[in-house]
């Protein structure tokens, strides 16, 4: 098929709109003519693993499997064409085989609404083809690649010219994936030797769009904030870097800008931070007032701002007590302090 038409293999596809089989049609057609050759087979040593898609497929009889076998044929053949693959090795090949098999899984997920029997799931493949059940699967990460779109023309960093590695790693992973032309799930090699790789079940999609939203909530508060960004000169600019420098030069009653902390003046912040005067929960009391910096930096008041921002704030705390809980204060070095702008 042309790649023009193949293409439409992404089309994204509501649930009430899947065309639905006839009537048990995958088990009604006649037996395949022992003079013909049989559909190609040769994927099917690709096909393994314990997910629902690959475990739904044993209860089905041969007879059953050879008209899926031939179905799936056909869509692996039109993603080759929509992609522009060439074949030209069998891992190119087993790409191909190993995305039709994540969406057809992530498909099964949604329409199951995360009830994942494989017995659900043969049902559900009884019922509808699996072009469109592919569909429905590649619909979800479409959603999260519009929504993060959208987002990114009206936001913070796109407004001051910020590039996306201004969200740290994850969130830059995360969000760069669902840029890609085929939005990807950003695993950072979680599971195998992939940075990134197809969206597969639902677990991947409710992760990621855990993550953008975290971004959002940080960046409509980033929005709030009165700041310059001109003002950065020396270091990296990232959302930890530039909330960070803010607190301590506000509880330091420095100036808000982005210039680097002198590092002899910084000490005074960084004694603070880790001091115990009532409790071990120290966590809780610099959170507590990064909280409560936030609120009175941006003029939101502390119970609007979005539960999502707090989970930044609070892994940011955790972070900060990983890093740096055991270092003495008399031996800061700013190259080693790389969540504060100092110098």
């Amino acid at each position: 098929m042309p790649t023009h038409e193949a293409v439409g293999i992404y089309q994204p596809t509501r649930l009430s709109s899947l065309r639905k089989r006839p009537d048990n049609s995958l088990f009604k057609q006649e037996p395949f003519d022992p003079d013909i050759p049989l559909p190609p087979q040769f994927f099917s040593e690709f096909i393994e693993g314990d997910d629902l898609f690959v475990t739904s497929l044993k209860f089905f009889d041969p007879e059953a499997m050879l008209h899926l076998e031939s179905e799936l044929a056909a869509l692996i053949n039109k993603i080759i064409s929509a992609d522009k693959l060439k074949i030209q090795s069998r891992d190119i090949l087993e790409k191909a085989i190993k995305k039709a098999c994540a969406y057809l899984n992530l498909g099964l997920e949604v329409i199951l609404k995360g009830n994942c029997k494989p017995e659900l799931a043969k049902e559900v493949i009884q019922e509808y083809f699996l072009e469109d059940l592919f569909r429905t699967g590649s619909r979800a990460g479409i959603k999260l690649k519009t929504e993060s779109i959208n987002w990114f023309k009206q936001s913070f960093a796109n407004k001051n010219d910020l590039p996306l590695s201004f969200f740290g790693e994850h969130y830059l992973g995360v969000i760069g994936g669902l840029f890609l032309d085929r939005p990807l799930y950003y695993d950072n090699y979680a599971s195998g030797s992939a940075l990134y790789r197809n969206f597969k079940s639902l677990s991947d999609v409710f992760q990621t769009s855990r993550a953008l939203e975290q971004v959002i909530a940080l960046d409509t508060v980033l929005d709030n904030l009165n700041v310059d960004v001109t003002s950065f000169e020396k270091g990296v600019l990232t959302y930890k870097t530039l909330i960070l420098t803010l607190w301590a030069k506000d509880r330091l009653n420095l100036p808000p800008t982005l210039e680097p902390i002198d590092t002899h003046v910084f000490k005074d912040f960084f004694i603070a931070l880790f001091s115990k005067p009532d409790s071990d929960t120290t966590d809780q009391i610099q959170l507590n007032d990064l909280i409560t910096w936030t609120s009175e930096a941006t003029g939101i008041n502390e119970s609007n701002l979005a539960e999502e921002f707090l989970e930044v704030l609070t892994d940011l705390i955790k972070e900060l007590e990983e890093e740096y809980n055991a270092v003495d204060p008399k031996n800061i070095d700013p190259r080693f302090i790389p969540h504060f702008l100092l110098f």
